[in-house]
């Protein structure tokens, strides 16, 4: 993952670098340029991710902070940073380690269905009735009695275990 920033010494606009990040060396520039009296700013931002306006306003110790925690990020954030951040806002990942997202292994959604299904945390998605709906209880019922022995008593249907 990437993340750089351009520094420019706002007394001479023409004179500016760029740092990948996080870099002690982009904070040593701007100690530079201040102990000349003059002041760095964050002209541009280049990164594998849409940044929006989150330099804006931030020193370059701040930015190294964040490109230092975004590095310690597991690989599969970093991979879906672009998606994630339709969700929530980069520091917000940063801060909860991307916890607020759960990847599964499936390539569809049907794929997902099945596993949560099969794993039995379907219940976390849909209630009870909101599941009846989906199931064909008719079909469901009739097989019952091609894996289990059922039978009709006086106050409804009895199962047979052993």
């Amino acid at each position: 993952m990437e993340f750089k920033i351009f520094l420019l010494d706002r007394m001479n606009m023409k004179k500016g670098r760029w740092f990948s990040l996080p870099s002690h060396a982009a904070e040593q520039y701007v100690k530079k340029l201040e102990d000349k009296g003059h002041f760095a700013m964050v002209m541009e931002t280049d990164c594998d991710f849409d940044i929006g306006d989150l330099a804006s306003g931030k020193t370059v110790a701040q930015l190294n902070e964040l490109a230092a925690q975004l590095s310690e990020l597991p690989p599969l954030i970093l991979d879906n940073l672009d998606r994630l951040l339709e969700y929530e806002g980069l520091e917000a990942i940063v801060e909860s380690e991307g916890s607020h997202f759960r990847f599964h292994e499936g390539e569809t959604l049907e794929a997902v269905a099945e596993d949560l299904v099969s794993s039995g945390e379907i219940q976390e998605f849909f209630t009870e009735a909101e599941l009846h709906d989906y199931l064909n209880v008719e079909a469901l019922g009739r097989d019952l009695l091609s894996y289990h022995p059922f039978f009709e008593g006086t106050d409804g249907m009895i199962e047979y275990r052993k």
